[in-house]
């Protein structure tokens, strides 16, 4: 499979497919039945996928730990598996800030429970690939590379109280070999997300998710919960090579790179060599909330006005999608032709909770812009209650 630049982040596009069940309707997709997160003596057979497809995790639906759902673009499930959380989460007073999944060239990876590293392949192959170091007080993040042979490791240390140990190291995926620290610190969170042309890409960040503020329905204007920004760091000696400032943090890492947002000016992107480039024409995008760029760039979905999406590049704009009618925001792109969008209740904000759209339930929905039809993936969570992110976490790729 393509490396796509050398990157994978845990939210790519995957050479995918789908083998199964059929999409809903436009707007009235059926809602899928979670599955179960006890773990059965035998696992049913997962279909080999082809074609592209999302990677949805729903961390909302049972409180015992996270559904990981693979969706076609027409917004079918092609199936479901649960992952326990890892114990530490019950006692900390708010939700770690890093990822729930990792994903190759070709695997998911996700913990379920305290240490066994859990994966699902394209070809349909499943399994524990390794076991990580995590138990009672320790919470742990993860990010393997594109070719499933490293992986960077972020272990928070509890144990001495509320504010975590943190460490950072980065070693063979299977055996545990070739390990080496890159990161640690008592005082200052950061974690693996990504890797990037053989450097790892870190998200830095309080340890712990707060909620959101003001008119934000999202903490944190990407999923990984980067509130200030990335570091590229060189995966032998953590020598940091690129810092990525929190204003090219407002969506899913891609291949092009990461998108930009500043007030007064509008969106951009900042690619992978340190370059960002702001879009004339883009001012119409005059709050952030999230954007999504196209894996290969260089456009990208923003909102452009209260209760619309635009699309921005380096030579055009356009200020409204027709098709999406309504508060909606671009969460990313399957493809070209599927956009990934958060659609947010309408009426007043909530005292309460202060996020747009007041009480109601926000829906995630794929808008395909080859038919003009908005797909409710059948998703929901309650605003006043939390829309956690990263609930919708992006496509697997290559």
């Amino acid at each position: 499979m393509q490396r796509l630049a050398g990157i994978a982040v845990a939210t790519l596009l995957l050479s995918a497919g789908c083998t199964s069940q059929s999409g809903g309707t436009a707007g009235n997709s059926p809602t899928p039945s979670p599955p179960s997160l006890t773990p059965s003596p035998q696992r049913a057979p997962i279909p080999a996928i082809t074609g592209k497809v999302w990677v949805l995790i729903d961390s909302l639906t049972d409180p015992r730990g996270s559904i990981i759902n693979i969706v076609q673009g027409s917004g079918g499930l092609v199936f479901g598996t649960g992952a326990a959380a890892q114990s530490i989460v019950h006692s900390l007073a708010r939700q770690p800030a890093p990822p729930l999944v990792s994903l190759s060239n070709s695997r998911v990876y996700y913990l379920s429970g305290d240490t066994d590293l859990d994966f699902f392949g394209l070809d349909g192959s499943f399994g524990v690939v390794t076991q990580l170091p995590g138990g009672p007080t320790k919470f742990v993040s993860f990010a393997v590379s594109p070719d499933d042979k490293r992986i960077a490791v972020g272990v928070f240390d509890y144990s001495a109280g509320p504010t975590p140990a943190v460490t950072i190291g980065v070693q063979d995926l299977v055996g545990g070999g070739h390990h080496t620290t890159i990161y640690s610190s008592t005082t200052n969170a950061e974690w693996p997300v990504a890797w990037n042309q053989g450097h790892v890409v870190l998200a830095v960040g309080p340890d712990q998710v707060s909620p959101p503020s003001g008119n934000n329905p999202f903490p944190v204007p990407n999923p990984y919960n980067a509130l200030f920004g990335y570091k590229v760091v060189d995966a032998s000696t953590g020598q940091v090579l690129d810092t990525i400032p929190a204003e090219c943090a407002y969506g899913l890492l891609v291949a092009a790179g990461t998108p930009c947002w500043r007030s007064g000016v509008g969106v951009g992107i900042r690619t992978w060599d340190g370059t960002t480039t702001w879009y004339p024409g883009s001012a119409a995008v005059n709050f952030g909330l999230r954007e999504a760029l196209l894996p290969q760039g260089p456009t990208g979905a923003a909102n452009s006005s209260p209760g619309s999406i635009g699309l921005y590049d380096t030579a055009s704009h356009i200020d409204f999608i027709a098709a999406i009618s309504g508060s909606a925001v671009a969460m990313g792109w399957i493809d070209n032709r599927f956009l990934l969008i958060r659609r947010l209740p309408t009426g007043t904000t909530s005292a309460s909770s202060g996020r747009i759209g007041g009480t109601g339930l926000a829906t995630d929905a794929i808008v395909d812009f080859k038919t003009s039809e908005v797909t409710d993936l059948g998703y929901r969570c309650t605003m006043d209650g939390g829309c956690v992110d990263p609930e919708m976490f992006g496509p697997l790729g290559g």
